[in-house]
């Protein structure tokens, strides 16, 4: 019996084991086979939906080894499969492309995800300096302004991660003493982080009349 941390997988890579690769995957609750010879084909085409569905690329090879390992259990050929340590190793290529899905996949629905999207393509930053983002942090940690909320949906936001994902995880110094602005309501964990054509395309013009003195407000600074 393998360990808990132990994966179970086709011992060779370099032949299509009997019946060839699998993988299955759960989408919308149910459950779909897909298969090919080539382990490298399947391999893309599982990394790419995994994307496309906002999750890390990086299992897709493991997974596509368990569906194959465990059909060949099931049909006798325990000899063609063995079972390996269980530490999934990523790529550069395949961290960046699973937190750019994940961001993407938080403002899905969201005016800015156009513009998102095109920086990704176009290789420029979505985000301001960390130098940036602390000062204004320190402006708005000085604010009346900044209040931190005390209902659960917004806590249990920050506690599984979720609103982190929305900056691929970036923090500033005092974090947790960031909250909601008042003026402009923009989550400022967050607000802090975006550039100015974002906070312009989130921002409407009844807000930005509500935003302090530009002289108190890092964000009626560039605004207004």
């Amino acid at each position: 019996m393998p360990s808990p941390a132990q994966q179970i997988r086709v011992k060779s890579t370099h032949v299509s084991p009997p019946g060839g690769w699998s993988v299955v995957v759960v989408q919308e609750d149910e459950r779909h086979l897909d298969s090919d010879s080539s382990l490298d084909a399947l391999r893309v085409r599982l990394e790419e939906w995994l994307v496309s569905q906002g999750k890390d690329p990086a299992p897709a090879l493991a997974m596509i080894h368990e569906t194959t390992a465990k059909r060949l259990v099931s049909a006798g050929n325990k000899d063609l499969i063995e079972f390996v340590g269980g530490d999934t190793v990523r790529s550069v290529g395949q961290y960046a492309s699973g937190a750019t899905s994940l961001m993407l996949k938080w403002w899905m629905e969201s005016p800015i995800k156009g513009l998102l999207k095109g920086k990704f393509e176009r290789g420029e930053s979505v985000f301001v300096e960390p130098a940036e983002a602390n000062r204004r942090a320190a402006i708005c940690l000085l604010c009346p302004e900044n209040v931190i909320p005390t209902g659960k949906n917004w806590l249990q936001n920050w506690t599984d991660g979720k609103m982190l994902d929305a900056v691929m995880g970036r923090t500033v110094k005092r974090q947790a003493d960031l909250g909601v602005c008042r003026a402009c309501t923009c989550e400022l964990r967050a607000a802090v982080h975006w550039p100015a054509d974002i906070l312009a395309a989130t921002t409407s013009r009844e807000i930005r009349e509500k935003l302090p003195e530009k002289s108190a407000c890092w964000k009626a600074a560039i605004l207004n």
